[in-house]
């Protein structure tokens, strides 16, 4: 939920993956291996903050990758030198239940809505679909579990979600101990992979929570 009225936008500019081998990313037909389904649940507009994104052909770190390398410059500051990429962002507005279906290379972000547009919030779901051959599911059966997991897998799903998105969300002391009791009670239902990768991100979020309260306390 995105409300301009509240100062809120969406993601900032992202690829989903960044693979070492972009080319294996991509089965030989040229179909992606991870995808994702953007679903609007509200009206999105550019006024309310919809998807925006860089089509491919404007876009030279599609195929060949991104460099990560210390000195590198920044992925989006190096497109948008190109004035033919700039021109050719797009806006995706959708109505309530449309969809956008882009690859984990496209990039992409939400943007920041006009906070008197007058269509209220924005409101919308993702689904990251992958190709278990080259990212495995996060949860530990899903052939048992799917296609309606127990509640107990959702929520530790959803938790462990929102802990390895940490950094883009400012969570206090108190979600992140409820988030970190609910991944814990759930994580048997999550893959062994995965629940060592949240476990890191909890620390880490923990340590940053703590010391934003530090600094708090200092002022």
């Amino acid at each position: 939920c995105v409300d301009p009225r509240d100062g809120q936008a969406g993601f900032a500019p992202h690829r989903d993956r960044q693979p070492a081998d972009v080319a294996a990313s991509f089965r030989a037909d040229g179909s992606p291996r991870y995808a994702t389904l953007w679903l609007a649940l509200s009206e999105a507009t550019p006024e309310n903050s919809c998807m925006h994104l860089v089509p491919r052909r404007h876009d030279p770190g599609y195929d060949a990758g991104d460099d990560h390398s210390p000195e590198a410059e920044d992925p989006l500051q190096l497109l948008l030198r190109r004035d033919d990429a700039v021109q050719a962002i797009r806006a995706c507005p959708l109505p309530p239940g449309g969809g956008l279906v882009f690859t984990h290379r496209a990039m992409h972000w939400g943007s920041k809505g006009c906070d008197d547009n007058g269509k209220g919030p924005r409101v919308s779901i993702s689904f990251g679909c992958s190709d278990p051959g080259w990212e495995a599911p996060y949860l530990a059966r899903p052939g048992e579990l799917l296609p309606l997991p127990p509640v107990a897998a959702r929520a530790a799903l959803a938790a462990a979600q929102l802990i390895n998105y940490h950094e883009r969300f400012a969570f206090s002391a108190k979600m992140l101990r409820l988030l970190g009791r609910v991944f814990r009670d759930g994580s048997h239902h999550l893959a062994a992979e995965y629940v060592g990768k949240t476990a890191a991100e909890y620390r880490d979020a923990c340590e940053d929570r703590a010391g934003r309260d530090a600094a708090a306390e200092g002022e």
